[in-house]
């Protein structure tokens, strides 16, 4: 509400300031109250009224009225910081999954490798043993 209106509504004529102040948790209001008193002590200006989010009722402090709104939470910054991290949360999880496929790959890539080498070794003794027992043959033929 503006403060022309809040003044017309507590009947001040004056040019004035509204003070609010908003408290998440029932745990903060003592806190909130408190920071409007200790505004109110300065009176470096005409005061209309002071707010407090999520109080109840109607109350004075110093003189001064207090207007009370609750509304429910809706911080729509909160909500996409939320959704952001949610994100951010989602995207390290991909790199993690990334870098085990990685890791797997070239885990396989290695064991793919060794067991090629395994075969060339083994087609290698083959051929040998292969080669020794055709020489055998041809020599045991021959005499």
């Amino acid at each position: 509400m503006p403060a022309s209106l809040v003044s017309q509504a507590v009947g001040k004529t004056s040019p004035s300031v509204v003070l609010a102040e908003i408290a998440q948790t029932p745990a903060s209001l003592p806190n909130k109250l408190w920071q409007l008193e200790g505004a109110l002590e300065f009176e470096l200006v005409d005061v209309t009224a002071a707010g407090l989010h999520r109080l109840g009722g109607r109350a004075k402090l110093k003189s001064v009225p207090v207007f009370v709104i609750w509304t429910p939470y809706r911080n729509v910054y909160a909500s996409i910081s939320d959704l952001r991290n949610n994100i951010d949360e989602l995207k390290n999880e991909t790199a993690k999954t990334d870098a085990k496929i990685d890791e797997t790959k070239s885990e396989l890539e290695a064991k793919i490798d060794q067991l090629e080498a395994t075969i060339d070794q083994t087609k290698s003794e083959l051929k040998t043993d292969i080669q020794t027992m055709q020489q055998k043959i041809t020599a045991a033929i021959k005499t």
